[in-house]
């Protein structure tokens, strides 16, 4: 705030790179999501023409296995030719097993169904895409509301302090206030929900359930340290490829556990890699109700620790959008104001109710809820927490650049998140530069007060005063009640 209560240009300008920043953030990610929605929405379209499979199989890949599939079909009076499943270009899966399941469901010879568009009767597909992951735009969406909410706040925010008193005075934080507290916290809550599910809550389910699954013996195939090429660097996973019978049929299965996905760390891999070689034999795990489902280890490992992280993101995001909507509510009762001025270092005022008449005794020095020190070290862990996680994403977007392998847009995601950081890091040395501020000691000279007394206070600056521009004073009663029974 500047000397005459009106919030700088300076301040307006940086909410509103702030926002701006937060806003194309989104609508860059959300944009991508949609077209990517919309393009599959559209073959939905396409014309069903019968076409023949001519060629099916499935090829072990540095990700994972591919699986290609040719067929043939006629429209409008020619014959064309497609290599396409769906819109995906690659068609690889991380297990064998669903691509298996393809290549079964597309057998060489066979005729099915393909979807052709009108438009350009080269082009069809086998299968649609999902549009489930249109609900995925929620998260940048949010980052976008943020965004806007921010930019619209440093323009029409109030530019005098005593609007803003008045304004607590009359109903405590708005319903702005808390939607917007709610959004932000959403963020935390909906990553840690998303991340937990489909990395931890569900091999947990998994291994949980998978008591009754047969064990079988089985023969390994291959086995090695498969390589992920990722937006922030390599990224590494176990890839066994085995083979077993199942009531009679034989399947091959490439899933070692329950946790999927792949991560940093390549020797640990490797030692389980080591204990089963191509030829040897193993025990697996199938699943009866799905025998193309198999695992070598039921454990978990040492991977499900890391469900702690996504965990304190949930516990964050949503003690923080409750405490937003529900907490902190200010309900105040109004009063008439009586005031008396004196030409004093300090000065007393009344607050006089409409019932006026019955006073108390005795003195009460009303202290902070939060001491400086508190409200420091408190920023203090905050900015360690925020920018530590921070810190390892960092790490790894710039080794993939140094690497030849950056990705624009996980560095404009990441970027905000770091924004956010250094926002936190200025809030702990503002913590710290208002712990030496002046301290400020008010007296009500009164230790009980009933409604409709009159209150008298005084209020004194401990240390150098003179370092103050402005102050703005308010002072709240609230009553409240605690009953034993009933």
């Amino acid at each position: 705030m500047t000397a005459d209560g009106k919030t700088g240009i300076t301040q307006r300008l940086f909410m509103s790179l702030f926002g701006l920043i937060f806003m194309a953030a989104g609508g860059f990610f959300a944009y991508m999501i949609l077209t990517d929605v919309w393009a599959n929405y559209q073959t939905r379209s396409w014309t069903k023409t019968p076409c023949v499979i001519m060629e099916s199989q499935v090829d072990v890949v540095r990700d994972g296995y591919r699986f290609r599939v040719g067929y043939q079909y006629d429209f409008n009076g020619r014959e064309w030719a497609s290599y396409k499943l769906n819109l995906k270009d690659d068609n690889v899966f991380s297990k064998v097993g669903e691509a298996d399941a393809k290549a079964r469901k597309y057998a060489p010879g066979g005729e099915t169904w393909c979807y052709v568009n009108p438009k350009m009767p080269g082009q069809s597909i086998l299968e649609f895409s999902s549009l489930a992951m249109g609900f995925a735009v929620l998260l940048p969406m949010i980052f976008v509301l943020i965004g806007g909410g921010v930019f619209i706040a440093a323009w029409t925010s109030s530019s005098k302090p005593e609007r803003q008193v008045r304004s607590k005075a009359d109903g405590g934080s708005s319903w702005k206030g808390r939607l917007g507290g709610a959004a932000f916290f959403s963020v935390f809550f909906l990553a840690g929900s998303l991340i937990g599910y489909f990395f931890f809550l569900s091999p947990w389910i998994n291994s949980l359930t998978s008591g009754d699954w047969k064990r079988t013996e089985c023969t390994i195939l291959s086995s090695r340290v498969q390589t992920h090429d990722g937006d922030d660097g390599d990224t590494y996973s176990v890839d066994i490829l085995y083979s077993y019978e199942a009531n009679g049929r034989g399947y091959r299965s490439s899933q070692y556990s329950f946790m999927t996905g792949s991560s940093s760390g390549y020797s640990g891999k490797k030692e389980i890699v080591r204990r089963y070689p191509a030829g040897s034999q193993a025990v697996c795990y199938v699943n009866p109700d799905d025998p193309s489902e198999a695992v070598l280890s039921k454990s978990l490992g040492g991977m499900a620790w890391f469900a702690i992280l996504p965990l304190i993101f949930m516990i964050v995001g949503g003690v923080g959008i409750l405490y937003s909507l529900f907490g902190a509510k200010d309900k105040r009762p109004s009063y008439t104001r009586s005031r008396k001025r004196s030409q004093a270092a300090g000065f007393s005022e009344s607050f006089k109710g409409e019932n006026a008449g019955v006073s108390g005794g005795g003195m009460t020095i009303l202290k902070p809820k939060y001491s400086p020190w508190f409200k420091v070290f408190g920023s203090l862990f905050a900015a360690v927490f925020w920018n530590g996680i921070v810190g390892v994403a960092v790490f790894q977007c710039v080794k993939g650049w140094m690497s030849g392998n950056g990705s624009i847009g996980f560095t404009i995601f990441i970027s905000i998140f770091v924004l956010i950081g250094i926002a936190i890091i200025f809030g702990f040395f503002h913590a710290v530069l208002a712990a030496f501020n002046p301290k400020l000691t008010i007296t009500l000279f009164s230790d009980f007060i009933c409604i409709g007394d009159e209150v008298s206070f005084s209020w004194e600056f401990k240390g150098s005063a003179s370092r103050i521009s402005r102050f703005t004073l308010t002072l709240t009663g609230t009553e409240a009640a605690s009953y034993r029974r009933g």
